[in-house]
């Protein structure tokens, strides 16, 4: 029995087969899928951060989870102590959910900071669907929004600075300091925000 060596061209081909994209219908499809351009993470949780999910024949894609990473964001701190309609992973430092029937995972993203270096991540099934810079109307990281907040903002007026533009025009303006105003007094875990305050912020607090 004679043996018949393969043509140089086949051992080649052979390899990219196994590397083709996911047949049409499965998996989620990063180039039609869609990842909100801004991400706003204010401490009571009350912004949303929508991601849409298709496959790759454009109908939703709910067959995993959708995850946002922030674990490369220091200086950004996540509100653990609530229930979300998302779950905090044991990191502590991502979030994730299952999308709906739809493909829409809504994401009112609780937390505070920004981040200093790096953006936070956003994943399908661990697919990368691309990074997002975080804008917090908590701009000092203290679970409260406050005039201090107000005032670290009024800072970067004018500047191209994504920590501090609401509204994604590329540049901040009134608008975003009116944006962080609207949020004044919103907080995330009470006594963990209150901890290098004093007893005269706890009762205003409670007014």
């Amino acid at each position: 029995m004679r043996c018949r060596l393969l043509p140089p061209l086949v051992v080649p081909l052979i390899g990219c087969v196994l590397f083709l994209p996911p047949a049409h219908g499965e998996g989620p499809d990063p180039l039609g899928s869609y990842v909100a351009p801004c991400l706003v993470a204010c401490p009571a949780g009350d912004s949303n951060f929508v991601v849409i999910t298709r496959q790759f024949d454009g109908s939703p894609w709910m067959h995993g989870q959708v995850t946002v990473d922030f674990c490369a964001c220091a200086g950004f701190r996540l509100v653990t102590n609530r229930s979300r309609s998302y779950v905090v992973m044991p990191s502590g430092c991502a979030i994730a959910r299952d999308p709906d029937a739809l493909g829409v995972s809504f994401f009112p993203i609780a937390g505070g900071g920004t981040c200093t270096q790096g953006e936070a991540r956003v994943y399908a099934d661990g697919i990368p669907f691309g990074s997002r810079a975080i804008a917090s109307p908590d701009q000092d990281g203290d679970w409260v929004v406050t005039e201090a907040d107000v005032a670290l903002l009024a800072g970067k007026l004018g500047r191209s600075d994504s920590k501090g533009d609401f509204d994604c025009d590329g540049v901040v303006s009134i608008t975003d300091i009116a944006i962080v105003r609207s949020h004044l007094g919103h907080m995330g875990d009470l006594l963990t925000s209150l901890r290098a305050s004093s007893w005269g912020g706890l009762k205003i607090a409670y007014r």
